[in-house]
């Protein structure tokens, strides 16, 4: 349960008041107060970070409401977002290996012309050129990643599907 309930009585009247803590909520806020103090910016899901490479890098997970949020879990090619087993089985006939920027890539039809699943070539250099720093939450664990420009953005860790089901979050995937 991620709530708590605390009853709490006045000694004046001897009414008693009902307090529900949300821990879930409150983990949250210290997590993004967290990244915010070293220095990741708090920007809306559309916002296009520069990390000095060769291509800019999204603030959020496609999907998410907040930098911390895993945001949607999609498989390989579907550009609806309504990946099944059978959706990903006959896709995999027709999927290209590179996806970005093309009818399968789900940034592009989310996010309109502009925004494309990065590249095998632009992972490598999100990759090697920048620094990683593995950190934990109570709800989330994730890479803060610094580009060559000390810009940094936060890739929290979105765990893996498997058809409609949801596997470890302990992995990004």
């Amino acid at each position: 349960n991620s709530c708590s309930r605390i009853s709490i009585a006045q000694p004046d009247d001897n009414k008693e008041e009902t307090v529900i803590i949300n821990h879930q909520e409150k983990e949250i806020k210290d997590a993004l107060s967290f990244l915010r103090s070293k220095g990741i910016k708090d920007s809306s899901p559309t916002t296009a970070i520069d990390l000095g490479l060769s291509v800019k890098w999204a603030s959020c997970n496609i999907g998410a409401s907040n930098i911390i949020d895993k945001g949607c879990l999609v498989g390989w090619g579907d550009s609806s977002g309504e990946y099944t087993f059978e959706t990903d089985y006959l896709n995999k006939k027709y999927v290209p290996n590179n996806i970005a920027g093309t009818e399968f890539d789900i940034v592009t039809r989310k996010m309109g012309k502009g925004w494309q699943m990065p590249t095998m070539e632009q992972w490598k250099e999100l990759i090697d050129k920048c620094k990683w720093e593995w950190v934990e939450f109570p709800l989330r664990q994730g890479y803060i990643v610094t580009g060559t420009n000390n810009e940094k953005i936060f890739l929290p860790v979105a765990g893996r599907r498997y058809g409609m089901n949801t596997g470890s979050f302990t992995y990004g995937y």
